[in-house]
């Protein structure tokens, strides 16, 4: 396999799985938890060269901590997901740079992370990347209607004896899964972008949970396909490409929306 095919493999990989998690996020009102967790991902791959491990698993362990760090200050703070995404957001990059600075590992391969490099996908990346993507998928398919019932409201799923904690969690800790593996591929900078904006995009264009879903899933394969073709083309970074091409098709939504109403 060419390193133009890993790619694009790996980009639609990511561009379809990350809105099947992000329209949950987007529906409770966390789409910015993507970022949050991203930075803490960011201080598992400033940790890692001190103990002489891959960076991956290192960042996946530590953004799953994160991630259940989240739900729990969401839960004492009365459910206020601004305040644990901000708690989780500004310890996490402080996190990082500390790492960094006390390990002298300001270099280019860390700080590359940042904004993925999806040309340099390893065959053992993409094998990584599918299996933690294709887990996270299975979430959504199995637990899709407590799922769907804490998106909408948690009292109503909590009066209908689906926990609104254990389910969070599971959202939560999903969406650790998606950032870490969509890492290599489009940054972490980046990777919540892919969580969010189709997701919104799907949700402005078509009515329905399951419907809103799976034109989002479409939405972010095509638009990872498409941004990562047009980027070779172009040389241009595939993932910053991505990124606009989603953001103009969000925008383009808006239009779509106020019609359907």
């Amino acid at each position: 396999m060419t390193f133009s095919q890993r790619a694009v493999l790996a980009a639609v990989m990511v561009g379809a799985t990350a809105p099947l998690v992000g329209t949950f996020l987007v529906r409770r009102g966390m789409a910015l938890v993507g970022d949050g967790l991203g930075h803490l991902a960011f201080a598992g791959v400033a940790i890692a060269p001190l103990i002489g491990v891959s960076p991956l698993p290192v960042a996946l362990v530590v953004a799953l901590a994160g991630a259940a760090v989240v739900e729990i200050v969401r839960w004492k703070s009365a459910g206020r997901s601004d305040l644990a995404i901000a708690f989780v957001f500004y310890s996490s990059i402080a996190l990082a740079v500390v790492v960094l600075a006390a390990g002298k590992r300001y270099n280019s391969r860390v700080l590359g992370v940042l904004f993925g490099s999806l040309l340099t996908v390893s065959n053992w990346e993409l094998v990584t990347m599918a299996l933690v993507l294709f887990a996270a998928t299975l979430v959504t398919v199995f637990f899709y209607r407590p799922l769907v019932m804490i998106s909408i409201d948690d009292e109503l799923a909590q009066a209908s004896g689906v926990s609104p904690r254990r389910y969070g969690m599971l959202i939560s800790l999903s969406t650790a899964a998606v950032v870490v593996a969509g890492m290599p591929a489009v940054g972490i900078l980046l990777i919540s972008a892919l969580l969010v904006l189709p997701a919104a995009t799907a949700q402005n264009a078509v009515s329905g949970f399951a419907r809103t879903l799976g034109a989002a899933s479409l939405l972010g394969a095509s638009t990872a396909a498409v941004g990562t073709l047009g980027a070779l083309r172009v040389d241009v970074p595939p993932g910053a490409a991505i990124v606009v091409l989603a953001s103009a098709l969000y925008l383009s939504s808006l239009g779509t929306r106020r019609t359907r109403n």
